[in-house]
């Protein structure tokens, strides 16, 4: 989404969330068990999230995916409430994006260090 101008992308992208919700949701409820392992959207949506307004370089991509996975497995506050707060889609999919808004601003940090000639 990156390649918008951004009220499009933050519309396309919020869209894309909320039919990921339902999609998972409707998943969650077909396959009959909580977070089940073959519904995968919602870590697309979060990748996209950690993405967004990222330069599209493959380094800077591949900084972002680190720092996506680090926070999507460690599961640091507020990930870890929203992962067990919410119902249904919503907590299938909002603590990938959740991880996405941490590791967009990990990487924003990381890039703001780089610029200062401090090793990321």
């Amino acid at each position: 989404f990156s390649h918008l101008p951004i009220f499009l992308g933050i519309c396309s992208l919020g869209f894309v969330i909320l039919m990921s919700v339902w999609i998972s949701g409707r998943a969650e409820l077909l396959l009959g068990n909580k977070d089940p392992s073959q519904i995968v959207i919602d870590e697309v949506v979060g990748m996209a999230v950690a993405l967004a307004g990222i330069p599209f370089e493959p380094s800077f991509i591949i900084v972002a995916f680190m720092f996506f996975r680090f926070f999507d497995i460690w599961k640091p506050f507020p990930i870890k409430y929203i992962d067990k707060s919410f119902p249904g889609g919503w907590g299938i999919v909002l603590d990938d994006v959740a991880a996405g808004v941490m590791a967009n601003l990990a990487w924003r940090f990381w890039d703001y260090m780089e610029i200062f000639g401090i090793p990321g």
